[in-house]
Parts: structure tokens; sequence; C-alpha cells
């Protein structure tokens, strides 16, 4: 699920603008002929009138219901995310605010032309038109707080990784203990790579081959402490363990950008998951890698043999 893809919300006024505007330009147009109209003609005009404000409020409120996701037909993960990164009861009832607002724009219109068919002369046409333009404002300015609202849950849905359901490592540890790095070892992606750390600004996503199998790999940041006290992007790391690795890798550092009891503490807590974990020890090659300690981790794996290691648990 791609995210980046839902347009901004916009506001009442936003809505009022487009749809008055042009309503008003399409009547000017058909008067500019000069010639005095009959009432059928102008009657006919204020039809047309009612038609543009109608389409162009209901388009513009069904454009958002569907660039919003149907949030019970997401996987675990998005769910999760959306969960505790957003209100979600907020969200679902600003999105069926919407909906009901898209019913009352047509119940509004077909009420109103059945009352121009009523109407005869130029007075009862502008009084129409005036009752028809408070009531299709009032239907938008009614929904005020949630299109607040669904703009702000864009913003942040807009840092949601496009995860995609296929096979998927996640590559977690401390941060700039290497990640990143193995990221680019074993995909085409281009993770940043920096000397300090929190280097990741979200989850970097990156892919790789074995035979003819598309693997998904996800970078993880943050240190996985509890759920409550996480930012967004840890909280993001963290489902994405939780709900899409069927294999994480964890990373060592023993040169010790962060303490190793630290690190060996993190490793016990992400065991707790019941994944399956391979060890993988970056920096070995310019260590003196202390031997009796690596023996202490079951799936320490080198980086020469990391590929097939993958292809045999996956």
């Amino acid at each position: 699920m791609n995210f980046q893809n839902i347009r901004p919300v916009g506001k009442p006024d936003d809505f009022f603008d487009a749809a008055f505007s042009r309503a008003k330009k399409r009547a000017a147009q058909l008067r500019s002929k000069g010639k005095k109209l009959s009432s059928g003609q102008e009657k006919k005009i204020e039809y047309v009138r009612m038609d543009i404000i109608k389409d162009v409020l209901e388009s513009k409120l069904i454009d958002i219901l569907k660039d919003f996701p149907d949030i019970d037909s997401l996987n675990e993960f998005y769910q999760e995310l959306i969960r505790t990164t957003l209100n979600y009861v907020d969200l679902k009832k600003s999105l069926g605010a919407i909906n009901t607002s898209v019913r009352f724009v047509k119940k509004f219109h077909r009420d109103y032309i059945m009352k121009f068919k009523r109407a005869n002369n130029q007075k009862q046409y502008d009084k129409l038109r005036r009752e028809f333009y408070g009531k299709m404002s009032s239907v938008v300015k009614r929904i005020k707080n949630e299109l607040k609202y669904l703009e702000e849950c864009r913003r942040v849905m807009r840092t949601y990784p496009d995860v995609k359901d296929m096979k998927t490592i996640a590559i977690t540890g401390f941060p700039n203990v290497g990640k990143s790095t193995l990221l680019n070892k074993l995909s085409k992606a281009k993770g940043e790579v920096a000397v300090y750390a929190f280097t990741t600004k979200g989850l970097n996503l990156g892919y790789m081959k074995i035979d003819s199998r598309k693997i998904q790999l996800v970078d993880t940041p943050g240190t996985l402490d509890r759920l409550e006290k996480m930012n967004d992007i840890e909280r993001q790391a963290y489902l994405a363990i939780k709900y899409l690795a069927d294999l994480v890798i964890y990373v060592f550092d023993l040169s010790e950008p962060f303490p190793l009891k630290d690190q060996i503490k993190l490793y016990k807590r992400l065991k707790d998951e019941n994944k399956k974990v391979l060890v993988y020890f970056s920096k070995a090659d310019v260590l003196d890698l202390d031997m009796d300690l690596v023996k202490k981790y079951k799936g320490v794996v080198w980086a020469d043999d990391l590929k097939k290691k993958i292809k045999r648990i996956l």
C-alpha cells in the first residue's frame, strides 16, 4: 500500500470556491449572447448551476474516500500501525462523516430540483438558489473538523512504508551498527549511511532475489523499547518485526558504538518475539572477534554465507 498517493484533503472553503465559481462561470457562458432569456431558459440555467455544484462537491468528497484505504481490508501490520500512530475510532468516524455528507449532497440536489420544477418566475428562482447554496454550504461546513483530522492522518500516513505481501526479512539491532550497510549489500537499495546514531529516519526497504524468488528486506530503526515509549518510526519497526518478518537478522557491532550488554539485552528481547533469528556480526573483517562470545549465539552467519543461509530458511 503506497500511502504517498493520498492527496491533500482540502478545506471547506476550497470546495465552495471550486463549486460555486465553476457554476457561476458556466451560467455566465450560457447568458453570453446578450439576449433576454425566457423564464424557461433561466430555469434551465439554474438546473445547470445546481448540477455543477452537486457534481463538484460530490466528486471532491468521493475522492477523499477513494484515496484513504479501507482500513479493515489492510493487513495486520498496517491495521496495527494505524491504531498505534492515529486515533483509529476518530479516523473511522471522520471517513463515515464524509460518506454521510455525500448522501446529503445528493439528497439536497434532488430536493431542490423538484422545488425548481414547481417555481415559475425569477424571484422564486433567486430565493431557491440562495437556499440551495446555503444547504450545500452547511453540508461541508458541518464536517470541517473531520476534514482537518483526515489531513492530519494523511500527513502521518505519508510516513508509512510501502511494504509488499511477500517473504520478508527484518534487519534489526542498535542504531549505527551497520544495518543499512547490510541492506545495501543484500539488495539494490541505497539506504542512508552515516556515522551518527539513529541515521535511519524510517523503514528502509530493499529487495533481493534468491533463484526466481523476490524477498523483501526491511531495515528497522530504534531499540524496541516498550511500545508506549516508542516514537512513530520505532513503532513501525516493532510492528514490522511482529507482523511482517519471516526471518530476522540481528546485527551485533562488537566495536561497541553501544555497550555490548545493551545489544545483548535487545537481542534477548527480540528472541521473545518467537521469530527465526540469524546473528550477524558487522565489521567482522576488521575486528579481532572473541570467538567464545560468538559461540554463545545460535544462528551466527558470516557475510559470505548469508544468502545461502537465507535460502535454506526461506
